[in-house]
């Protein structure tokens, strides 16, 4: 294990839809990955995904299944962003890398860079593991913070991928804002409030001068790994989140909406452009 973190840390610089939307794609079936280690050893790569208590992603190597139960490299939703806007040769900034599924996925896609940023040390640690194992050349994660992500810090992209992950903050107004200076494109997937989720009366927040309505999340806390990393998140209404992007100079068309789990919480695909 150590040998198989240390090969990754040095890659490392200083991150369904009604109809088929795999037709068409130049991306290879998952099982066509065939693993063979430098050298022309072997590796008990079960010894290698069970050195972690949880994951949450599922991969397929030469054939086997690892990891969790999300089938997160082949995401519909990358498959429709790449349908509307093609990601080959595309330098892209993922926020929230979670284990490296879709970055795997934004990679086989054509991406001729990734920058994935991930918050979580855990997830972090199985990014460098998935980097290496899939030989992943052109993607590059990073552990950080996505409030702390600006124009200064890591340029800019052809497209921003943000998905699962403006839920999760306690004032994604800023952080959109933070991005507006960074690409001319925003693909979100991200929960929205409504009358019934969460729990909680409306609350107004503001930022930059604007007000957005919404309510309160509490968040799961450093020890689940789906949680964000504060302990409070704000989800805007549909409408609120819109007018998010519509103040950063952003024209949002929603793609897709619907809601999941137990408390059918509300969720919504959106393609933001600039001109």
């Amino acid at each position: 294990m150590s040998l198989l973190f240390v090969r990754s840390l040095c890659f490392l610089p200083l991150l369904r839809f009604g109809e088929d939307l795999t037709a068409g794609s130049s991306i290879p079936p998952i099982d066509a990955f065939v693993w063979r280690p430098l050298g022309g050893g072997e590796m008990d790569l079960d010894r290698v995904f069970q050195y972690f208590e949880v994951w949450k992603t599922r991969f397929s190597i030469n054939g086997k299944i690892f990891g969790g139960d999300n089938d997160l490299t082949n995401d519909g939703r990358i498959y429709l962003l790449d349908k509307i806007f093609s990601l080959k040769g595309k330098r892209v900034l993922e926020l929230g890398a979670l284990e490296g599924g879709h970055s795997l996925m934004l990679s086989r896609l054509g991406a001729r860079e990734v920058i994935s940023v991930e918050g979580r040390l855990e997830n972090f640690v199985k990014c460098c593991c998935i980097k290496d194992l899939f030989e992943l050349h052109n993607v590059h994660f990073v552990l950080g913070d996505v409030n702390d992500v600006t124009l200064e810090g890591y340029g800019t992209f052809d497209i921003i991928v943000a998905i699962g992950i403006l839920y999760h903050l306690s004032d994604p107004a800023r952080v959109l804002r933070n991005l507006s200076r960074m690409t001319t494109r925003l693909f979100i997937w991200t929960h929205c409030s409504d009358e019934s989720y969460p729990d909680g009366p409306v609350r107004t927040v503001c930022s930059d001068g604007s007000s957005y309505q919404g309510k309160t999340y509490v968040e799961g806390g450093p020890r689940e790994p789906l949680s964000g990393l504060e302990p409070f998140s704000f989800w805007p209404f549909e409408e609120d989140l819109c007018g998010m992007i519509g103040d950063i100079g952003f024209s949002p068309k929603i793609l897709d909406k619907g809601s999941l789990g137990e408390h059918r919480a509300k969720h919504c695909t959106i393609i933001a452009t600039k001109e």
